[in-house]
């Protein structure tokens, strides 16, 4: 296992050319170094993930426990190859995918270092003119995109939610959407959330939300849920600030 870290040249020069995804990370789960895979697949680099595991925004809120357990069993343990962990993560654009990953005790520039082997479950699809396109609007999007699951956590937030805001991907990762929006306002979200969990068309309302320094933002909000597009329990959010 050592010799990886005494030579990383052959190392890199094979992840770079890997198709599955390839990254290492130090004892406390921040990335020290990922593969391109990563980044075509899901649109972060390893400068995205320059903090511990379990502040990581990016996996599936109901599977953080379950893959923060592994590790930490893992990591303690007298194994040098984990168990596979099966989890979900979401990408840079808000789409969910579903992979294996087997993570092995090395040595990288001379420290511990944890190498994780990650293969999607879907398989590999090349990129195609509609997911472009789909990209390209989350990105350019001038409202707020967040995706949220039946107990209102987020997801998923643009950045766009994160410049109107002044929260960074990290912090959005550990909250609700009611503990962003203002209080008077709570009762009716969590209410609008259960009614529109099984409802087939998209419901429009106001929505008051504070930014990180206490400042207030109207919005006009719209709510569907993704139900009829394979995510049961899920819902996106569009917010288009009003009076732009």
């Amino acid at each position: 296992m050592n010799a990886m870290g005494e030579s990383l040249d052959p190392f890199l020069a094979l992840a770079e050319v890997s198709e599955t995804v390839v990254f290492v990370t130090d004892l406390s789960m921040r990335m020290l170094y990922a593969n391109a895979e990563l980044e075509r697949l899901t649109g972060f680099t390893a400068a995205d993930f320059q903090f511990p595991q379990e502040d990581n925004p990016f996996i599936h809120r109901e599977d953080a426990e379950h893959v923060a357990q592994a590790l930490t069993a893992f990591a303690s343990s007298e194994a040098t190859v984990s168990e596979p962990i099966v989890n979900r993560f979401l990408d840079k654009w808000g789409r969910t995918h579903r992979c294996r990953s087997v993570v092995s005790k090395i040595g990288f520039r001379g420290e511990p270092a944890m190498l994780f082997v990650c293969r999607t479950l879907e398989g590999a699809a090349a990129v195609s003119t509609d997911d472009r396109q789909y990209r390209a609007l989350v990105e350019s999007a001038d409202d707020a995109i967040v995706r949220i699951d039946n107990a209102g956590r987020l997801l998923f937030a643009n950045d766009r939610t994160a410049k109107l805001l002044g929260y960074s991907a990290v912090e959005l990762g550990r909250l609700r959407l009611d503990d962003l929006v203002i209080h008077s306002q709570r009762t009716k979200l969590t209410e609008q959330i259960g009614a529109m969990l099984g409802a087939s068309k998209p419901a429009r309302f106001p929505l008051t939300l504070l930014t990180k320094d206490g400042s207030a933002i109207a919005f006009q909000a719209v709510l569907t849920a993704l139900r009829a597009y394979g995510y049961p329990g899920e819902l996106v959010a569009i917010l288009h600030v009003s009076g732009v």
